[in-house]
């Protein structure tokens, strides 16, 4: 008697054989925050223009390169897009979206570090409102805008670090 091996019928299988893997949802959203707003660097870099470097509250120095027409504010922007791409491509990577990649050094520590920045520059606002309530005539809408934006990818970064931590202990 020969057997022949035949493929399980389909009610059979795993649900992970019938389902492609499912992307952390979290790092998704960060890696996209993060890549937009290197984006937003690289235009604001290109066209150089004072007005919007200021707006976007960058130092005086770099507003003040921007209008001397020197090197400094594009290369400063574009270099602000890179490290935003970065960690873009930490998120991505690690959501599953990118194939992992070996060349990136501690990819853990990386995410974390970027969700502890994000989270940091979300959250300064507050206590610095408390300590200094003068500052609170400086605040517009922007500053609160810019801080709950960064706490959001911050967030994203945070949970979705959580959620490779807890899908690791279950494989």
């Amino acid at each position: 008697m020969h057997s022949r091996s035949r493929a399980a019928p389909p009610w059979q299988t795993t649900p992970k054989a019938i389902m492609p893997e499912q992307k952390n949802t979290y790092l998704l959203f960060a890696a996209a925050g993060a890549f937009l707003g290197g984006l937003l660097h690289v235009v604001i870099a290109l066209a150089n223009r004072p007005e919007w470097i200021a707006f976007f509250r960058a130092p005086d120095w770099v507003v003040q390169s921007a209008s001397q027409g020197t090197w400094l504010a594009p290369v400063s922007g574009l270099v602000i897009a890179g490290l935003m791409w970065l960690c873009s491509v930490y998120a991505c990577s690690a959501a599953g979206l990118l194939p992992r990649l070996p060349r990136l050094p501690l990819p853990r520590t990386g995410l974390f570090t970027t969700a502890a920045i994000c989270l940091l520059r979300g959250v300064i606002l507050l206590p610095l409102l408390l300590w200094h309530p003068r500052l609170l005539q400086h605040i517009d809408t922007f500053e609160v805008a810019a801080a709950l934006i960064w706490f959001a990818i911050g967030l994203c970064f945070a949970l979705g670090l959580y959620g490779l931590r807890h899908s690791a202990r279950r494989a």
